[in-house]
């Protein structure tokens, strides 16, 4: 050890060497930031470096700290923007990526199992993390909030039983479906030896749902049904290289689900409105393939190829949601995929349809991917505030989430006896179909990067004010306007938008796109007052 030490310490390095070794590595971490700046000289660039600290967008009500976040919101745009578009990254990741991929390397969202399988890390985190009801735990992620985004409320145990107690006082009854993560089904695809028969829970998951029906409330639980059915199947329960379940556990869920309510919940009989199904074939790339941000993600991973059981009405009519049914559905992805077309696994087959087909009876449904926590929760409450009673003549809510929510998501108690918002001064749709409008953006939802999340797709909402059209009729008004933020993992302009920038938007009407896009992942905007005005589909003049 003494010898290597002195022939280390003895090295010499020649003078031109060490000059050449110097620029070199000058040159190769200046080139990223030369080149970004280079592109934005040659306006290519889409980044806007103003930075207004006025976070009203019309000089009212201005405060040091509102200022400060907004700054903050900006160097995060900016740290974004130069992660997403820098030259060096654009052009060196995918390749870089496609070498890791094939020396068994993942990402920070993507773990590498056996046999072509993938994880979403997120997942893996809940299932081998620590209790997410531990005292400890809760404390945590209680203090995660800072001055831009507001601390989650981490348990799940008080927003369900505050939600169960407002809908019993509707007399509705609730039944909580906690949906199992892949590797709790399957850790024999992520690590070699692991061929646990129970599965892989996270430590609090079993106290969680003592307690939740110690509390009264009905709680039909996939994870034993899941394992029960496994050894017989032939194939596996989740798709390999995709987060969420294979249509075939759908079908075996729903009709598990059925059986459950009628036992749980008395329903009035109603005429069967004989739904018919129809077997479709789908071939895709998995979520969490995507994420790996490959040139050719089905070059590493090949396409899988399924069998989804559609569901139409008696008249060959794609399934539909019907909002005068008694059984409302709240979901996340897992309620989606397979009924939304956007996620690439086909239309009309999800949890929602194959439910109503098992239960032979017409659903509702509000469901929307990603933050199973709150999401569809708050549309619902959001749905009742606008003056729209989604809960009117119903009997039973069914609420679906993402078992890693109760780890990681944010438990946000939500009031569903408020009074309807007023909102005045907000654009109201009318029957003339699209308008075409100018307007300044007050502000605007943060838009996820590419490969950060397990959607391909995302809307962020933004706040107009200063309106004008060619007819002056929305002059000086406000509008809440809806748009892509993300298309197949690609940003969209909307997804650089700043706030006190000039825009030029078609607005439609959303109620004309709602049935499909409400599902998508969207960034809304925290404040009420905007959140729950109508809201418009927007898309820039001139594409």
């Amino acid at each position: 050890m003494e010898q290597a030490w002195d022939e280390i310490g003895e090295t010499d390095v020649r003078h031109a060497t060490a000059l050449a070794l110097l620029v070199g590595f000058m040159a190769l971490i200046g080139s990223g930031p030369l080149a970004t700046l280079a592109a934005g000289l040659r306006g290519e660039s889409h980044f806007d470096t103003r930075i207004s600290l006025d976070p009203t967008g019309d000089g009212g009500d201005w405060s040091l700290f509102a200022a400060n976040r907004r700054l903050l919101e900006a160097i995060n745009e900016l740290s974004g923007f130069l992660e997403r578009d820098n030259w060096l990254a654009t052009v060196m990741r995918p390749s870089a990526q496609s070498l890791l991929t094939k020396l068994g390397a993942g990402t920070e969202q993507v773990l590498q199992g056996r046999d072509g399988w993938l994880f979403f890390k997120p997942d893996v985190d809940h299932v081998i993390g620590p209790g997410f009801l531990r005292e400890s735990q809760l404390a945590r992620r209680a203090a995660i909030g800072d001055t831009v985004t507001e601390p989650p409320q981490p348990d799940p145990r008080v927003a369900l039983r505050d939600f169960a107690e407002e809908l019993a006082g509707r007399n509705v009854a609730l039944v909580v479906v906690p949906t199992p993560v892949k590797p709790a089904v399957h850790p024999e695809h992520l690590a070699r030896g692991l061929r646990i028969e129970q599965g892989v829970v996270n430590p609090s998951r079993d106290r969680f749902l003592r307690e939740l029906r110690e509390a009264g409330i009905l709680v039909f639980d996939p994870l034993p049904v899941m394992l029960a059915i496994k050894p017989g199947t032939g194939t596996p329960l989740f798709l390999a290289t995709d987060t969420h379940w294979r249509p075939e556990t759908v079908e075996a869920m729903a009709s598990r689900l059925a059986a459950f309510v009628d036992e749980h919940v008395e329903l009035p009989s109603l005429p069967s409105p004989d739904y018919r199904v129809r077997e479709t074939v789908v071939s895709n790339t998995g979520d969490t393939a995507g994420l790996l941000d490959l040139p050719r993600p089905d070059g590493h991973y090949p396409k899988e190829r399924v069998s989804v059981r559609t569901i139409e009405t008696a008249s060959g009519e794609p399934w539909r949601p019907e909002v005068s049914a008694d059984v409302l559905v709240l979901g996340d992805s897992f309620s989606n995929v397979f009924s939304s077309g956007a996620m690439g696994w086909g239309e009309s087959g999800g949890l929602v349809e194959q439910l109503s087909y098992e239960m032979r009876r017409p659903l509702d449904r509000l469901a929307r991917n990603d933050d199973g926590a709150f999401a569809s929760r708050q549309m619902l409450a959001d749905e009742l505030r606008r003056g729209r009673d989604r809960l009117q003549g119903k009997r039973l809510v069914v609420y679906q989430f993402t078992e890693r929510e109760l780890s990681q998501g944010d438990w946000k108690l939500l009031d569903l006896g408020e009074p309807p918002a007023t909102i005045e001064t907000f654009l109201r749709p009318g029957g003339g179909g699209p308008i075409v409008v100018r307007g300044v953006i007050a502000d605007i939802a943060p838009a996820p990067r590419p490969g950060s999340v397990p959607y391909k797709d995302h809307i962020i909402a933004v706040h107009l004010v200063d309106l004008e059209t060619e007819d002056s009729s929305a002059a000086s008004r406000q509008a809440l306007v809806f748009m892509w933020s993300m298309r197949d993992n690609v940003p969209t302009p909307a997804a650089r938008y700043r706030a006190g920038q000039s825009v030029h938007l078609r607005l439609t009407p959303w109620s004309e796109v709602s049935d499909e896009l409400d599902r998508i992942n969207r960034a809304e905007l925290p404040d009420d007052s905007i959140r729950l005005a109508p809201p418009w589909w927007g898309e820039p003049v001139g594409q």
